[in-house]
This record gives C-alpha cells, sequence and structure tokens, in this order.
C-alpha cells in the first residue's frame, strides 16, 4: 500500500474507533508524544492552551471524557497529503462533525484537520492533529 493510502486508512480508523468509543484501538492511532490542539474550542477559555493536549493517553482520556455519553459521527472528506520524507507527512482534511448530547441538542460542525503523521517501524500515526471549525450549527 502506498503512504498516502495508508495515511488515509490511518484517518478512516480514526474516525470509526471515534465514533465507535473504541478508545484503546483509537488512542494508538497517534504517537506517544502526540499533540492535539482543541484550543479553538474554546475561544473565550481564560487560558485556552489549557486545550492544546500533549501525550497519547492523555488525548485519549480527554476525548473520551469530553464524548462521554455523546453520539457522535465523524466525516473527512477531500484529504491534501503531502509527503516530506520517507517517514514524515501532512494532511488537511475538510470535516463534518454530528454530535448528539444526552440532554437531546445536537451539534453539527464543519472545518478542517491539519495534522502531521510520523511513520515508526512501518506504521504511520498521527503525531500532531489541530481541529479548526468554519462554522457551527447549535440545534
Amino acid at each position: 500500500m502506498d503512504d498516502i493510502e495508508a495515511i488515509k486508512q490511518l484517518k478512516g480508523r480514526y474516525f470509526y474507533y471515534l465514533d465507535m468509543k473504541d478508545w484503546g484501538a483509537w488512542g494508538d492511532l497517534f504517537t506517544t508524544d502526540a499533540t492535539l490542539d482543541v484550543s479553538g474550542e474554546y475561544p473565550d477559555a481564560a487560558d485556552p492552551s489549557q486545550y492544546v493536549i500533549s501525550g497519547r493517553e492523555a488525548i485519549r482520556t480527554f476525548v473520551a471524557q469530553a464524548v462521554e455519553g455523546t453520539v457522535t459521527v465523524h466525516h473527512g472528506h477531500m484529504p491534501l497529503i503531502s509527503l516530506a520524507g520517507s517517514d514524515r507527512a501532512s494532511g488537511i482534511w475538510a470535516m463534518e462533525d454530528n454530535l448528539f448530547f444526552p440532554d437531546g441538542s445536537r451539534m453539527t460542525g464543519y472545518g478542517h484537520y491539519r495534522e502531521d503523521y510520523s511513520r515508526a517501524d512501518g506504521t504511520w500515526r498521527i503525531a500532531r492533529l489541530k481541529l479548526t471549525r468554519l462554522r457551527v450549527l447549535h440545534g
């Protein structure tokens, strides 16, 4: 499988495991020292840097707690993937996510994932992920 296809498969597993709440498999898609930046989700936070999470286990815990009890449906589209050597790559994914909260409310978001990837032992993993949104609808 070529590297770009392998990265597409990685992102497909990301969405699937996230929506299935398979936190073990989902967390293993990240490098051990990965960074997740969702600070843009909290623009009014006193300290937005608290939403830049470092480390695979911290990322897994943060996201699992954030969506506990919430049904999520994620879609990624039109990847722009660039290889930067044999073991590094970057990508931008257009995305849509739908979150159905326990209280009956919902949220639909549109935006992009900006990511860096690293390959070790023949396996591509997410090294850095930054979520940016263009629009959010609440209902």
